[in-house]
């Protein structure tokens, strides 16, 4: 599977991964280990912004990935918006209003 298939997805709750670099359980999205999206409770799925011009950046890889999931989402957020609403703990984990499993 391609990278660019995996958001779509995440999108309709679906399992996939791309050999380990973007993976989903259908309810969250990560870019390697990093959380870069979610599900909320209301089955919203939501995207946060790891890229520079988020003010988050951590590789260029993340950011494609990032920007791949940005038209499946239902919003974007920023990281502190994200720990502001409970959807990340300060470690970058899951908060406890996201779908895990």
């Amino acid at each position: 599977m391609k990278a660019q298939d995996v958001p779509a997805l995440w999108a309709v709750s679906q399992v996939a991964s791309a050999n380990g670099n973007i993976q989903t359980n259908g309810n969250t999205l990560h870019s390697y280990a990093l959380l870069i999206g979610l599900t909320t409770a209301d089955g919203a799925k939501v995207l946060i912004d790891y890229t520079k011009a988020g003010g988050h950046f951590k590789s260029r890889t993340t950011t494609k990935h990032v920007r791949l999931a940005t038209g499946h989402a239902d919003r974007v957020v920023t990281v502190e918006q994200a720990k502001a609403e409970g959807l990340i703990t300060d470690t970058g984990a899951p908060g406890k209003s996201v779908k895990i499993d």
